[in-house]
Protein backbone atom coordinates (compact mmCIF):
# COMPACT_ATOMS: atom_id res chain seq x y z
CA UNK A 1 0.00 0.00 0.00
CA UNK A 2 1.17 3.78 -0.73
CA UNK A 3 2.20 5.84 2.14
CA UNK A 4 -0.24 8.17 0.85
CA UNK A 5 -2.88 5.85 1.01
CA UNK A 6 -1.92 4.80 4.17
CA UNK A 7 -2.37 8.39 5.44
CA UNK A 8 -5.44 8.94 4.11
CA UNK A 9 -6.95 5.52 5.69
CA UNK A 10 -5.77 6.53 8.95
CA UNK A 11 -7.57 9.96 8.86
CA UNK A 12 -10.41 8.57 7.28
CA UNK A 13 -10.15 11.12 4.07
CA UNK A 14 -12.37 9.48 1.22
CA UNK A 15 -10.33 8.43 -2.04
CA UNK A 16 -10.79 6.57 -5.56
CA UNK A 17 -8.06 5.91 -7.83
CA UNK A 18 -7.78 7.30 -10.99
CA UNK A 19 -8.99 5.32 -13.93
CA UNK A 20 -7.66 7.31 -16.85
CA UNK A 21 -5.96 5.36 -19.84
CA UNK A 22 -4.25 9.22 -21.09
CA UNK A 23 -2.63 11.53 -20.00
CA UNK A 24 -0.50 12.31 -17.00
CA UNK A 25 1.55 14.90 -15.16
CA UNK A 26 4.96 16.30 -15.14
CA UNK A 27 5.33 13.33 -12.06
CA UNK A 28 6.42 10.59 -14.65
CA UNK A 29 9.00 12.53 -16.71
CA UNK A 30 10.65 13.83 -12.69
CA UNK A 31 10.73 10.01 -11.46
CA UNK A 32 12.96 9.66 -14.75
CA UNK A 33 15.34 12.47 -13.81
CA UNK A 34 18.76 12.43 -11.90
CA UNK A 35 18.52 8.69 -11.41
CA UNK A 36 15.02 7.78 -10.68
CA UNK A 37 13.25 10.60 -8.05
CA UNK A 38 10.57 9.29 -5.61
CA UNK A 39 7.10 11.36 -6.75
CA UNK A 40 3.74 11.12 -5.48
CA UNK A 41 0.82 12.88 -6.75
CA UNK A 42 -2.94 13.65 -5.53
CA UNK A 43 -5.41 14.69 -7.92
CA UNK A 44 -8.55 15.93 -8.12
CA UNK A 45 -11.34 14.48 -10.62
CA UNK A 46 -12.22 17.24 -13.20
CA UNK A 47 -14.53 17.76 -16.14
CA UNK A 48 -13.80 19.77 -19.17
CA UNK A 49 -10.01 19.97 -17.89
CA UNK A 50 -8.78 21.39 -21.18
CA UNK A 51 -11.71 24.14 -21.68
CA UNK A 52 -11.58 27.71 -20.22
CA UNK A 53 -13.78 26.96 -17.31
CA UNK A 54 -13.63 23.34 -15.27
CA UNK A 55 -15.90 21.66 -13.10
CA UNK A 56 -15.14 19.81 -10.14
CA UNK A 57 -16.58 18.89 -7.14
CA UNK A 58 -15.86 21.08 -4.36
CA UNK A 59 -15.63 18.59 -1.60
CA UNK A 60 -12.94 16.10 -3.64
CA UNK A 61 -10.37 19.57 -3.80
CA UNK A 62 -10.95 20.03 0.34
CA UNK A 63 -10.26 16.10 0.73
CA UNK A 64 -6.83 16.61 -1.61
CA UNK A 65 -5.91 19.37 0.87
CA UNK A 66 -6.80 17.22 3.88
CA UNK A 67 -4.67 14.41 2.37
CA UNK A 68 -1.83 16.49 1.44
CA UNK A 69 -1.85 17.96 5.61
CA UNK A 70 -2.21 14.63 6.70
CA UNK A 71 0.84 13.00 4.73
CA UNK A 72 2.72 15.65 5.85
CA UNK A 73 1.96 16.11 9.35
CA UNK A 74 2.84 12.16 9.59
CA UNK A 75 5.60 12.30 8.31
CA UNK A 76 5.14 10.00 6.07
CA UNK A 77 7.62 10.70 3.66
CA UNK A 78 10.76 9.91 6.01
CA UNK A 79 9.59 6.47 5.20
CA UNK A 80 10.49 7.40 1.45
CA UNK A 81 13.45 9.33 2.46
Amino acid sequence: MGLALEAAKEAGIPFQFRQGSRGGTDGGAINKALDGCVVGGISVACRYIHSPASLASIRDIENACKLADAFLRTKKFDEVL
